[in-house]
């Protein structure tokens, strides 16, 4: 290789008008190896022709599985280097990139959706039960029944979704109240404040 057919690897973000995370995605799914000299490194030029190819097929609005098929067409058959999908692979500055994302970027980023999951997961707890009793008509009673027979005490959040009311209209009723045959009645309150109720049966009538 000769000074005249060799490009700094630096040097190809402004020409392709792109980022260098970009430009290394590039280079890792087409196979290139740059070369090494010093702490710089340079394509050759066949190399910067191939990626010149990608360039203009990518801004006329293909993309790399397409350019990938074409490419493998031209060189007689199916290429052994080109990976059009997602990879982890390393920079030519030996960085780790996944999907074109550096190993500070990719962590960022799972911190970010960890958060989101971890808000996420008590707002769908909450709706278990509602997703049973849509699923189910009848599960709300069961789930009465249950807390007859073991002796709960459910918070006025808890008695509310099964019996599809909202808490405040729970709390109108007073310190008892009966429905679907069961009787609730005030026992304390549970931890965070919330009123508590038991859960009683409606005696049946003679």
């Amino acid at each position: 290789m000769t000074k005249l057919d060799r490009v700094p690897v630096a040097q190809l973000p402004d020409k392709y008008g792109i980022v260098k995370s970009v430009i290394y995605d590039r280079i890792n799914r087409l196979g290139i190896k740059p070369t090494k000299i010093g702490n710089k490194s340079y394509v050759s030029g066949e190399q910067l022709e191939l990626l010149d190819q990608l360039d203009a097929h990518m801004k006329a609005g293909g993309s790399m599985a397409d350019f990938a098929d074409q490419y493998a067409r031209q060189s007689g058959g199916q290429s052994e280097h080109f990976d059009s999908g997602i990879e982890s692979a390393s920079q030519p500055d030996g960085q780790l990139t996944v999907a074109g994302l550096t190993a500070s970027q990719f962590g960022q980023l799972s911190q970010v959706i960890e958060g989101l999951v971890t808000r996420l997961i008590p707002a769908i707890v909450r709706q278990l039960p509602l997703l049973a009793t849509a699923t189910d008509p009848v599960a709300h009673l069961r789930a009465l029944e249950e807390a007859y027979k073991n002796g709960w005490v459910l918070s006025t959040r808890e008695l509310a979704t099964l019996l599809k009311l909202s808490p405040s209209t729970v709390c109108r009723y007073g310190s008892k109240f009966e429905d679907a045959g069961f009787v609730f009645t005030r026992a304390g309150q549970r931890k965070g404040g919330e009123v508590a109720w038991s859960v009683g049966k409606q005696r049946k009538s003679k």
